[in-house]
């Protein structure tokens, strides 16, 4: 039996609450890849790359599951920090694992683009799609939001990011809640 991987890529900026129920949802899948973006195809500001990468594993140490992992490739990619395809991601990804079912896990706003685009419309029928309802209605950029403002964020994402966040000032600068 083929292993099955789910791969949520994502800008993680931070992780909330929200990826959290995304990932229980996932049970089902043998490895759960949580992938990183390095960067916005048009260039919008992000965190980090780096703090990003240290917020998901420490969002991975309170998150009871055994099947999720920070999966950060898209530096092997593109080593200049410019923005990945997903067709690339996946590719990458069906390299490294080929004998696995690989499915791509998208937001709804996505999917009608996913299937007309030419970076990825090779993929249709190559790979599964599952499109990512919104489970909660806590997102990262109303946690940055909040934290800007300076509400408490603290159940909106889980303590050991929440640590994190304070211990780097992040979302202290307007440029960082965009």
């Amino acid at each position: 039996m083929k292993e099955k991987i789910a791969v949520v890529p994502g800008a993680f900026n931070p992780p909330t609450v929200g990826h959290l129920k995304l990932i229980e949802s996932l049970n089902l899948y043998d490895r759960v890849f949580l992938v990183p973006i390095q960067s916005y195809a048009r260039g919008e500001h992000l965190t980090p790359y780096e703090t990003r990468i240290d917020m998901l594993q420490a969002f991975l140490k309170d998150v009871p599951t055994q099947n999720a992992s920070v999966y950060a490739v898209e530096h092997f990619i593109h080593p200049d920090g410019t923005y990945v395809k997903t067709s690339q991601l996946i590719e990458y990804i069906e390299s490294e694992n080929p004998s696995a079912d690989v499915t791509l896990v998208v937001k709804p706003e996505h999917i009608a683009k996913f299937s007309t685009s030419s970076d990825t419309s090779h993929l249709v029928g190559r790979i599964s799609l599952l499109v990512n309802p919104e489970l909660t209605n806590i997102s990262s950029s109303i946690v940055r939001e909040k934290k800007f403002r300076d509400i408490d964020i603290s159940d909106d994402i889980t303590p050991s990011v929440h640590q994190l966040i304070h211990a780097k000032n992040l979302y202290e600068d307007l440029a960082d809640t965009l």
